[in-house]
């Protein structure tokens, strides 16, 4: 992956993707639904085909309204098939995740996290730019033309949003577990500095769910913003490692 220097051109623009309503269900009802014993509600299926990351959740022993963030992937396998049904019944690093977590708290109550986020992510002015200067600057004007002809492919999205996500609440399991990131993430990266983006900001609201989630590094809370920094490199290799061949 190429260098990626604060010294370029001034970075004025954050991308925000936003999780829209997160779906969190009991781990064994999910399982009984892959294995189609159950059946789910038009809004949970609708949830379910649309979401691409999950996290594996355990409710706190103190708090019934707040669950502990262990593990954070994708929906869909290494090489893009199947899906959440799919692999908790067949991803073997997923079962034994599963599986440890169960033993590590025989009386633990699991649960799974959907979240399903918007497609394209709304722009933001990154500090010091007025409202008024969107509007007039021609400058201006043209970043974001050229940000919103940027191709984001929707596995890459996926990984850029995964990293995140794992580098703000650094699930213990993620840690165990540690994923090396396509090469390609870094490509896009690259071209989201270039078109003057420093950060990605995710923001998703539990208050539907009335539930607050936490990490062993971060506090309970309903509502997330997080940011994703890709103009330091050295912050982005803290929690993201890419693998070197360019088909991965």
């Amino acid at each position: 992956m190429n260098n990626l220097s604060s010294t370029q051109n001034p970075i004025t623009f954050c991308a925000q993707y936003i999780a829209e309503n997160p779906l969190l269900l009991p781990l064994e009802e999910l399982k009984l639904v892959a294995q189609k014993n159950e059946v789910l509600s038009d809004i949970e299926k609708t949830t379910l085909k649309e979401a691409h990351l999950f996290a594996l959740c355990k409710s706190s022993e103190t708090d019934p309204n707040q669950e502990e963030i262990l593990y954070i992937c994708e929906c869909f396998g290494a090489n893009g098939e199947g899906d959440i049904f799919k692999r908790l019944l067949s991803d073997p690093q997923l079962i034994e995740i599963i599986e440890r977590a169960k033993e590590n708290w025989p009386q633990g109550i699991f649960s799974i996290l959907m979240l399903p986020f918007s497609h394209e992510p709304y722009l933001l002015p990154a500090e010091g730019i007025a409202d008024e200067d969107l509007e007039k600057d021609p400058l201006i004007r043209k970043k974001i033309e050229k940000i919103q002809r940027l191709q984001v492919p929707l596995r890459r999205k996926n990984d850029m949003l995964e990293a995140a996500l794992i580098g703000y609440f650094q699930p213990i399991y993620n840690q165990e577990y540690p994923k090396k990131f396509s090469s390609s993430l870094g490509k896009l990266l690259e071209k989201f500095a270039q078109a003057n983006i420093s950060a990605i900001l995710i923001e998703f609201s539990t208050e539907q769910l009335e539930i607050k989630f936490f990490s062993s590094t971060q506090t309970a809370e309903k509502q997330v913003l997080l940011p994703f920094d890709i103009s330091s490199k050295l912050k982005r290799n803290a929690f993201i490692s890419l693998n070197s061949e360019p088909n991965a």
